[in-house]
């Protein structure tokens, strides 16, 4: 084993191997490839957008863009929700691997956590990026307070899937019974509004969504920062 290399060397190794076999393997029975990454979350946002505009709303909460306010929503949400699901089914869906020593449990869940949050980042980059060279707009003032929601939402989903992963090994009807729990989720976390725009009364009901964990997170670490996703939207 010694002759691998470092324990450190031999995860970065499983790591990368693992990362580019998940890309290899994810879309490779589909036309467009790896565009559907981008495609997916591209087609929500038009959606959204052409939905609120049709009732009549002009502007968005926050900025002047519904294109940029629910790319703000939608992708880092995504961040979340699909790091969580793929860190979850990381074991079942690398279970021949793990026959080989060398394979740990730990390899799988960082090199599916990583394509996700590198995928979704991307997605954001390049919507956000287009629609400013085509629109025109600023970049951010402050990047800790863009950089620091979505770091707290990847690690937040990381540890959530590596929970529900341990739990599943034990409980295998979990998987469904945290599809159904955690599907609210997607209206409680701030892509269709900001929790700032209700009365403090009410905000206390969002205090356990992704969104407002990592405003927790945010305002603590910045001094002063709005709601994680506000922060992102800052854009």
């Amino acid at each position: 084993m010694n002759d691998l290399g470092s324990p450190l060397q031999i995860f970065a190794r499983n790591t990368l191997s693992l990362v580019l076999r998940e890309m290899r393997s994810r879309y490779s029975e589909q036309k467009l490839s790896y565009a559907w990454a981008l495609l997916e979350p591209l087609g929500w946002i038009t959606m959204l957008s052409l939905m609120f505009m049709s009732l009549g709303t002009h502007n968005p909460p926050v900025g002047d863009s519904f294109v940029v306010f629910f790319c703000t929503g939608v992708v880092p949400f995504n961040i979340y929700s699909q790091t969580s699901g793929a860190v979850m089914n990381a074991i079942q869906m690398n279970k021949s691997l793990l026959y080989f020593p060398i394979i740990k449990s730990i390899d799988t869940f960082v090199s599916r956590a990583i394509l996700e949050i590198v995928t979704h980042i991307t997605v954001l980059v390049v919507i956000i990026g287009c629609y400013n060279f085509m629109f025109g707009g600023e970049l951010p003032e402050d990047w800790l307070n863009v950089i620091a929601p979505i770091a707290l939402l990847a690690v937040i989903g990381f540890n959530t899937g590596v929970i529900n992963c341990v739990i599943v090994a034990h409980f295998k009807e979990w998987r469904n019974i945290w599809g159904v729990i955690s599907r609210p989720l997607f209206f409680l976390s701030g892509i269709f509004y900001v929790v700032e725009s209700f009365p403090p009364p009410s905000r206390i009901s969002f205090t356990g969504t992704p969104s407002c964990i990592a405003w927790s997170g945010c305002e603590a670490a910045t001094s002063g920062a709005s709601t994680a996703i506000s922060s992102i939207r800052s854009l």
